[in-house]
């Protein structure tokens, strides 16, 4: 349709929408020849305010976007319409704009998608189970403060660390630790946290910003993390008749670890001999007969009050054990402490120091460890896997 020119009279004119002319929303045309703005008949514009009967929309598949009256008929994934504004000439409605808010918090959101990602997920093949075991023991395999994704340069902070040294020197004290354990018939994987350097593409601490050293890019990183962690795990698988894995909070790795956690729930999903021990919640623990075995990456207590809040966190467990061991990382060096009814052991470390860590604390002896438990006495053995053993058997 067009429209003669209100200046020229000339009918070589082009509709260029609705405009504001004179305080009311009319049809603008413009003439090709004088150049000048024409403008129709007055547009009324209504927008629908109160409540879902009035518009015809009452019905929850309206709210999802499915509304044939005006053409709509999809489903809005994530988001629920909230009212319609349109524009109406006489009887004819020309124009919907559909008003629409998100149903869940972005929070919410992000955790469907990971857990319908995580559905995806192909199972794992199952392992047979070694022949022989022993059936009162219990061997941790700790791994702590791994930093997997953290970059070092030696000239800088006293050695050399990226994502290929990561994986070397983790895959390889894993082979020493399971093959200088005796024949458990658990094996428990107590990854304390900060196993991965930073929680997101930016490479940031995830509560305070702080920009970390960081190797490659943050897929490259999760891609190792899973390959230590999964190469592990099937190595425990063959050593051990029944394996236990703990992957704690910490403070560089808060979403990813739950990330990961959820991811190995569901890979072994068909693994009976396999277990994944505790959740989102940054405090772990598990019972072994009279032996209480708790986890805490130590960024949210000092280690004197660790055995209060596992005595409070854990009462029963607190209540039927004799020996109880709480195990703690964060400080990347080694300490114990035996206090209100438990040994609280804080974990040295396999991973270098960046440059931050390096100009600012001492550095410590690199390491991980096995330790063996019984259910009837508690801790009977420790294996200490030093870094530079670890070298020499690369």
């Amino acid at each position: 349709m067009t429209l003669a020119c209100q200046h020229c009279q000339s009918t070589n004119t082009v509709l260029k929408g609705p405009a504001l002319s004179q305080g009311k929303i009319k049809h603008r045309y413009k003439c090709k020849d004088c150049t000048k703005n024409s403008y129709s008949d007055i547009l009324q514009v209504k927008e629908i305010k109160e409540g879902w009967n009035k518009a015809g929309l009452a019905n929850d598949e309206a709210k999802m976007g499915n509304i044939p009256e005006i053409g709509l008929e999809e489903n809005l994934q994530g988001l629920e319409v909230t009212g319609v504004t349109y524009l109406k000439k006489d009887a004819n409605n020309v124009l919907h704009w559909v008003k629409t808010k998100a149903k869940h918090s972005s929070v919410d959101m992000l955790e469907e998608f990971v857990a319908r990602l995580i559905d995806r997920v192909p199972a794992a093949n199952v392992i047979p189970e070694p022949a022989v075991t022993d059936d009162e023991l219990l061997t941790q395999i700790t791994i702590t403060d791994l930093h997997c994704g953290m970059y070092s340069w030696a000239e800088e902070s006293g050695a050399n660390y990226d994502l290929g040294l990561c994986y070397d020197l983790t895959t390889r004290s894993v082979d020493l630790a399971i093959q200088r354990s005796p024949s458990s018939k658990i094996g428990m994987l107590v990854e304390l946290g900060d196993f991965f350097h930073y929680d997101g593409h930016n490479a940031i601490t995830p509560r305070s910003g702080t920009l970390v050293d960081a190797d490659g890019r943050y897929q490259k990183m999760i891609e190792v993390g899973e390959d230590i962690i999964i190469e592990t795990i099937e190595k425990m698988l063959v050593k051990y008749s029944q394996v236990k894995v703990i992957i704690a909070q910490g403070n560089h790795d808060i979403s990813t670890s739950d990330t990961l956690r959820s991811l190995i729930k569901r890979y072994y999903r068909k693994n009976e001999r396999l277990e994944v021990i505790g959740g989102p919640n940054p405090y772990y623990a598990y019972k072994h007969g009279m032996t209480m075995i708790g986890c805490h990456h130590g960024h949210l207590k000092k280690k004197p009050s660790i055995p209060a809040h596992f005595a409070q966190f854990f009462a029963e467990m607190w209540g039927s054990t004799t020996y109880r061991y709480l195990h703690t990382g964060h400080l990347h060096c080694h300490h114990e402490e035996e206090k209100s009814g438990a040994l609280t052991i804080q974990h040295s470390t396999l991973a270098a120091s960046e440059a931050y860590a390096a100009h600012m604390y001492d550095n410590s002896l690199r390491s991980i460890n096995t330790i063996t438990y019984s259910n009837k006495y508690g801790m009977l053995s420790r294996n200490i896997i030093p870094f530079e053993l670890v070298c020499d058997n690369l």
